[in-house]
């Protein structure tokens, strides 16, 4: 058996047929088509999920009257502020308030509770029997014997709390058990305070117990359906409300009031079912009702029941437990309407009947736009199969109602009003370029002049040299017509015959100036000069001297040498040539990359693995090049741009040739050195350069490979090996052949070359590249450490720069 069933969820979703008629109406289950040769697995857990599912979000319907008990709030608070009935008989647990008073207006009250006996105890009148009584039978009491006995007094007796009960609940209830209820507490008060039944339990024969015998059976549909609440019965104490299984049921679900899950008794056909959904809604189809049914316990069937105006086969049809009815929806298609779209005032649907026209149709939609193209219109038509057919009428015929263009149209119908632009050539374009704000295409409107296209282009720009050239399109042969205007005439007088009228497809070129010194040129100078601020370059060729003397030269403190000359890019190369640079130096670190890490795996060693990676190198640490002009001048430059990169493994920083302003040394003092020509060394300003002159260090850097760096005061006239002694000395990886000095204007120098330190120099030791053994490596961190230091050089230098 087993295995019969296994074959037959294979072929189930080999073939993709699955039992019932869970896809029928929406189409559920998604076909795929295995490849040839491809292995499937039968998921037959799977499978099976996807029927459930699907089951599931087809019914999306719960059992009709669950939604009353949801809440289940406790409604005994409530009750104890009803006031009791006439009716109510009095016992033990009710607590009375007796009030008592003379003809003189002396009173007393007495507040007493009937005991488990039934009696009360009343000071002046002694035991008095209450059980069995009324409140107003009770209060007849009192004032008989308080009359034998006073006959001055007078008295009153109410209720002021009402005895509780214990009930029990029993059967498939939501919370069953013992429950403490008030005495006003009917069936229906302990069933809602119990959350109802389960979705295991009837809510059409629940029975009310006292002792052994049933004394009441409740069908909360009458309540539900009718608001009849007849069955429903006071509580005594030890009464049991007992909820037995559920009996036959039917899924209604669909264009119906209320969709659920029904309960039947007396119900016998789908009309009697239907009603307790509250009939079938407005949106139905009515052509069929679908009735699911189990045949023989092993498959279902489908049962299609008209469900015509007089209801006689719905009536007739006899139902069973475990039915599902499914009233599906009607078509949304409109079926008188047709839709028009376009050139119209209010595009949209609209009612259709036989005879009416386009022109009907256009009035409905409130007439035709302006754009509208008046030459022609369409009508798309549905045909059999799919197809469509377009019929073409002229609109400006067919608003004025002549028969051959004002076609009737029918149900499904598209009339397509185009506009203008639409159908006509694009030839109602002109385009202005040159010495204009927005240069670019604009609309060729009627009359339209250069002075209008140039008010429409948001004027000249300040270069514009006052003339211009329209050219007129021509045919292939002839070439274009090309006339030229002056610009001045046409702006103050829009009636001079230089403002020519502009046909279509018109170009307007507006010339520029030759001249490049329209807007004046400014240089920056900050630091250490007696004026700092921006200068205006007077003529081309202005050199650095010279604006330096505007600015009355330097100050007192003022460190030439280290002087900070920053240069815009787009002064120094064009951009292509930056983004080759670019190109190539990423070329060459990847190729580094893979150099290196072949070295070491020949070498034995293991790549550092990605959590092991060191960190980006930092920048060299504030307090070690705090009194550096150079460092101090890179950092303050905001439009520097530095990217972190991996190298072999290794993190690194370095800065993008594609920075807004790059750094060019300079040699400040010997430009300043006095002499009548101009030296050589002098810089001609741009727009945009901006020069800091830094004040006079007091300090020497030594970094890099040394046992212990730092920043050291200067000395005059003395030599790189004395720093580097003070230093502790060079470690024993330090690479002696590739210590550079580093001068504050940005100059890199090898040591070999320098014979005395300046003030702000910085010496820089890089250490050996060095590879070894895996034998004497603790861990892959000890290469990142060794190696790592390589990047400090490379760091530094291209930051400099």
């Amino acid at each position: 058996m087993e295995a019969k069933r296994r074959e037959e969820l294979r072929q189930a979703e080999k073939r993709k047929i699955f039992k019932g008629d869970f896809g029928a109406r929406r189409g559920k289950f998604r076909e795929r088509e295995h490849e040839p040769g491809e292995v499937t697995a039968i998921d037959e857990a799977r499978i099976e999920r996807e029927l459930g599912t699907d089951l599931q979000r087809q019914i999306e319907v719960e059992p009709f009257g669950r939604a009353f008990f949801l809440k289940g709030e406790d409604i005994s608070a409530s009750l104890e502020t009803v006031s009791a009935p006439s009716s109510y008989v009095l016992g033990p647990g009710d607590a009375l308030k007796i009030i008592i008073w003379s003809e003189l207006g002396d009173e007393t009250v007495y507040d007493v509770t009937v005991n488990p006996e039934g009696q009360v105890y009343i000071p002046i009148l002694g035991i008095m029997r209450v059980a069995g009584q009324t409140v107003g039978q009770f209060q007849e009491t009192v004032l008989g014997t308080l009359a034998a006995k006073f006959p001055h007094f007078k008295g009153q007796v109410t209720l002021s709390k009402v005895r509780t009960l214990q009930i029990f609940m029993a059967g498939e209830v939501r919370r069953p058990g013992a429950m403490m209820v008030s005495a006003l507490a009917t069936a229906f008060h302990a069933l809602y305070r119990a959350g109802g039944p389960t979705d295991r339990g009837t809510m059409r024969r629940i029975r009310v117990l006292r002792g052994a015998q049933p004394i009441a059976e409740i069908d909360l549909y009458e309540y539900f359906l009718n608001g009849d609440k007849s069955q429903d019965v006071n509580l005594e104490s030890g009464d049991t409300i007992f909820v037995p299984p559920v009996g036959g049921r039917v899924t209604i679900k669909g264009e119906v009031i209320r969709p659920g899950i029904f309960e039947i008794l007396a119900e016998k056909t789908l009309a009697d079912v239907l009603a307790m959904a509250g009939g079938i809604d407005a949106s139905a189809y009515t052509g069929r009702v679908r009735v699911f049914r189990w045949q023989g316990g092993s498959r279902r069937l489908i049962h299609d029941v008209g469900a015509g105006q007089d209801g006689g086969a719905l009536a007739s049809f006899q139902i069973r437990p475990g039915d599902e009815i499914e009233v599906e929806r009607a078509i949304e298609e409109v079926g008188n309407r047709v839709r028009i779209q376009g050139a119209v005032l209010r595009p949209g649907e609209y009612a259709a009947t036989p005879g009416t026209t386009v022109s009907q149709v256009i009035a409905k939609a409130g007439g035709v736009a302006a754009e509208a193209a008046l030459g022609a219109g369409q009508i798309i038509r549905k045909l059999a199969e799919g197809r469509e057919e377009i019929l073409t009428f002229h609109l400006g015929r067919a608003l004025e109602k002549r028969p051959e263009d004002d076609l009737p149209v029918k149900a499904y119908d598209r009339i397509k009003i185009f506009f203008a632009n639409e159908i006509e050539a694009d030839t109602k374009r002109v385009t202005i370029a040159g010495a204009v704000r927005r240069p670019g295409e604009y609309i060729l409107r009627k009359g339209m002049t250069i002075r209008d296209l140039i008010l429409l282009a948001q004027g000249l720009t300040a270069d514009a040299s006052g003339e211009a050239e329209v050219a007129s399109a021509k045919d292939s042969v002839r070439g274009s017509d090309v006339r030229r205007v002056t610009l001045e005439q046409l702006m103050k007088n829009p009636k001079s015959p230089q403002n020519l009228v502009l046909n279509p497809l018109d170009k307007v070129n507006v010339f520029s100036r030759g001249d490049r010194l329209l807007e004046p040129e400014t240089v920056i100078l900050a630091g250490e000069v007696k004026r700092p601020g921006p200068y205006a370059l007077r003529h081309p060729g202005e050199t650095l001297r010279e604006v330096i003397a505007r600015a009355g030269g330097l100050t007192s403190r003022a460190f030439p040498e280290g002087a900070v000359f920053m240069r815009r890019v787009a002064k120094v190369a064009p951009e292509s040539q930056i983004q080759a640079a670019e190109r190539v130096r990423e070329e060459l670190y990847q190729q580094a990359t893979l150099d290196l890490q072949a070295d070491l795996l020949r070498a034995g060693a293991s790549l550092p693995a990605e959590k092991d990676k060191v960190a980006p190198v930092r920048p060299i640490d504030k307090t070690i090049l705090a009194d550096s002009p150079a460092i101090e001048n890179n950092e303050s430059t905001p439009t520097s741009v530095g990217e972190t990169s991996q190298f072999a493994g290794l993190g690194y920083s370095s800065r993008s040739l594609a920075t807004e302003a790059v750094r060019i040394p300079i040699r400040l003092a010997e430009i300043l050195k006095q002499g009548s020509g101009r030296r050589e060394e002098d810089v001609v300003l741009e727009d945009g350069d901006q020069i800091t002159i830094p004040a006079i260090p007091t300090t020497v850097s030594v970094v890099g490979a040394v046992v212990s760096p730092t920043t050291l005061p200067y000395r005059e006239r003395k030599g790189p090996r004395h720093y580097i002694d003070l230093a502790g000395g060079f470690t024993s990886f330090a690479n002696h052949a590739r210590t550079v000095v580093v001068k504050p204007n940005g100059e890199v120098l090898p040591l070999r070359r320098v014979r005395e330190i300046a003030r702000g120099d910085i010496i820089l030791v890089p250490p050996k590249a060095r590879l070894v053994r895996p034998d004497k490596l603790k861990d892959a961190g000890q290469i990142a450490q060794i190696l790592g230091n390589l990047a400090v050089m490379y760091k530094v230098v291209v930051d400099l720069n």
